[in-house]
């Protein structure tokens, strides 16, 4: 029995053996799928990562939120604590933030108690400080070191952030949301989001100043704003636009002479060499995106833009005393009151979205955010255009955006306009009109191109808060700037009127406008 029980005992080593190795090639091919599949993801969200034009003459440009953190520091609000720039204490007794609940408790205690023991950003260390993170950090406001009013005055402030072209250290930041692998052609299987999300009826009556696109640029220039089309597989199509250049000459901005009449000249700043007017008469040529069995997932991302501040809106009002100034209507476009700015803050957040569905390289759906409201477009495979399909208010009764019906791509990178000061994004250059009472605009044009796709960090949703490499800043909850100041009297009993509003909230607070269906959110 001894040789027969040795060889019994050799087999079944022998088959374990041989399951341990299946189980690691069988790892191994899983762990090359998962690889190839976000390695596909992120080439695609590269590809359509939007092309951002920022005003003429923006003063107020994005940052980076690395070095945007370097020049605020988290607090709870109370009006018993001194600012930061009215204290003295020397940099060694600084103490940083913690998410712990233990600490923050403790932290919190110090607040009232001892002013020298105060939690703020540690000024004297070059990286960002620790957070508050979770939902302890929801009551937090990130807040400017020094006062607003002496950072607009400096002209090197951080609130004038960089010019992307310049900087190559302001990135754009894409969440993705992978889904499980589901039917495929399934955006039935989706569903938006609708919670506390007004529909608006579309109106075919814009109340935006449209602005032709300049056509006859010089070839060697890398951006084409074409009608493209896209042709089936192996099929090429020549296009040809003959078009002249052309721009509304209704079109009138106040402070604004850089948008000429028949002219190639598109703002009032120096474009660099690379971005030189192009000629569009010249042949396109697209390949088809055929179904990728390798990608057989849907999914979605948000792209999110960062700016240190966010310019408010210039109003006509008049100072009733107690009751503070009111906005008022201006009479035959003159102002009978004083001019003033509200709703400046520190932060600020935009975002446009994409979906793509599942074995397919290219989207189906975009939506664009601006402001508090945002609209829907629909991709059009052959024209390389997005359609309008529909628009939502998320929170306010007055905001009455009208959306451009087409966004236009530039190989295959949606053509966004930010607008000035507020950076909203819009779908065409030109004056938009968003609030109804009091009657506010964006206006935005061709100033400063801004190639996202250059620079793009890249964060996974469905295991960020587990993933080690997710920065805290991913994980705050509260405001990202400045509490509300210098507001209306009345503002308790509901009239929101502040020369400083509350900084936005961060991406961790943000709703999806695409969802993966029920249960379908899936784990990498």
């Amino acid at each position: 029995m001894g040789p027969v029980k040795r060889w019994s005992d050799g087999k079944v080593t022998m088959i374990i053996l041989i399951i341990a190795i299946k189980i690691i090639l069988l790892s191994n091919v899983l762990a090359l799928e998962q690889s190839l599949k976000l390695q596909t993801i992120e080439e695609l969200v590269k590809e359509y990562s939007p092309l951002v034009w920022l005003a003429p003459g923006e003063r107020f440009l994005p940052m980076s939120v690395d070095e945007f953190l370097k020049h605020v520091h988290p607090e709870l609000p109370d009006s018993s604590i001194k600012p930061i720039y009215d204290l003295n204490d020397d940099p060694d007794k600084y103490v940083e933030y913690y998410s712990e609940l233990k600490e923050l408790e403790e932290l919190k205690k110090n607040i009232l108690t001892n002013r020298i023991k105060r939690n703020y950003k540690n000024l004297g260390n070059e990286s960002p400080s620790l957070l508050p993170t979770g939902n302890l950090s929801e009551k937090w406001f990130l807040v400017t070191n020094k006062p607003i009013d002496t950072l607009k005055q400096e002209k090197d402030s951080f609130i004038y952030g960089k010019d992307p072209n310049i900087d190559s250290n302001v990135p754009i930041y894409a969440v993705v949301t992978i889904c499980e692998d589901i039917e495929e052609n399934s955006l039935e299987n989706h569903i938006f989001e609708t919670k506390k999300i007004k529909i608006v009826s579309e109106n075919k009556n814009n109340r935006y100043i449209p602005v032709s696109l300049p056509r006859s640029f010089d070839s060697k220039a890398p951006i084409h704003i074409v009608m493209a089309e896209t042709v089936t597989q192996k099929e090429e199509v020549e296009i040809k636009n003959d078009t002249k250049p052309s721009i509304d000459e209704n079109l009138k901005i106040e402070g604004s002479s850089n948008i000429i009449e028949d002219s190639n000249v598109w703002s009032n700043q120096k474009p660099s060499t690379d971005w030189q007017p192009s000629n569009l008469d010249t042949v396109i040529k697209y390949n088809t995106k055929p179904l990728n069995k390798k990608l057989a997932t849907s999914f979605f991302v948000d792209y999110w833009m960062f700016y240190p501040y966010s310019a408010g809106k210039i109003m006509c009002s008049i100072d009733l005393g107690p009751l503070g100034p009111i906005p008022i209507p201006l009479v035959f476009g003159f102002c009978l009151g004083t001019k003033k700015e509200f709703g400046g803050h520190i932060g600020d957040w935009e975002h446009v979205s994409l979906y793509f569905p599942s074995a397919k390289l290219m989207p189906t759906d975009m939506y664009v955010s601006a402001h508090d409201a945002g609209a829907y477009y629909t991709y059009q495979s052959r024209t390389g255009t997005f359609d309008f399909r529909k628009q939502e208010t998320r929170k306010g009764i007055f905001q009455k955006p009208n959306f451009p019906k087409t966004v236009r791509t530039s190989k295959n990178h949606p053509v966004l306009f930010s607008a000035e000061g507020s950076h909203g994004l819009w779908t065409a250059p030109g004056k938009h009109r968003y609030v109804r009472v009091p009657r506010l605009y964006d206006i935005n044009g061709f100033g400063i191109p801004w190639k996202t796709w250059d620079n793009i960090d890249i964060f996974y949703s469905n295991n960020m808060e587990k993933d080690p490499k997710t920065p805290n800043w991913l994980k705050f909850r509260g405001k990202w700037g400045n509490q509300k100041s210098k507001c209306h009297p009345l503002t308790n009993m509901g009239l929101h009127l502040c020369e400083v509003s509350d900084g936005p909230t961060g991406i961790p607070k943000k709703v999806p406008h695409f969802q993966c269906a029920a249960h379908h959110t899936s784990t990498i």
